[in-house]
């Protein structure tokens, strides 16, 4: 299922009161990344990137790599529940990765554990191709976000300037 243009308020409200700096689980997956990245041929990444048709556009991938001279891009995750299925919110972070960065696949990598303990040696990854229409879905959405900040933030100034 794709994002929603009706949720769009709300994806604004949760960036503008987002408090979140992390807990036990964000802790163990930063640490357990590269890892992750390395065990699949990937270098760690943390240079944030704009697309070239709007600067406003941004991600992080984890990972990035030339096969053959195609970008590949990396997603890492740890989880205490085994995926059945990709969770919508990281098919979702992955299209925006790739219409970002221009690429075409994305190797999405887990690593299961229970109590912080690794259960494979291996993680595990499969293989996300691009997604245009969740793309154009996202595009449409980030859009609408940014103009609902952009109004938030105006409307803050305006009101600093009230005596």
């Amino acid at each position: 299922m794709f994002a929603k243009l009706a949720s769009s308020p709300g994806y604004a409200r949760s960036k503008l009161n987002n408090h979140f700096t992390g807990n036990a689980y964000t802790d163990h997956g930063n640490r357990r990344e590269s890892f992750i990245l390395s065990a699949k041929g990937f270098d760690r990444n943390t240079l944030l990137i704009h697309s070239e048709n709007n600067e406003r556009h941004v991600a992080t991938p984890d990972g990035i790599r030339l096969d053959n001279g195609a970008l590949i891009l990396a997603e890492a995750k740890t989880t205490n529940k085994p995926f059945k299925t990709i969770p919508p919110k990281y098919l979702r972070q992955v299209a925006w990765q790739q219409y970002v960065l221009g690429a075409e696949t994305t190797e999405f990598i887990w690593e299961v554990h229970e109590g912080f303990i690794p259960t494979e040696l291996d993680p595990l990854s499969l293989i996300i191709p691009r997604n245009e229409p969740m793309i154009a879905d996202l595009i449409t959405i980030a859009d609408r976000v940014l103009i609902l900040l952009d109004a938030a933030n105006a409307f803050s100034k305006e009101l600093e300037n009230v005596n």
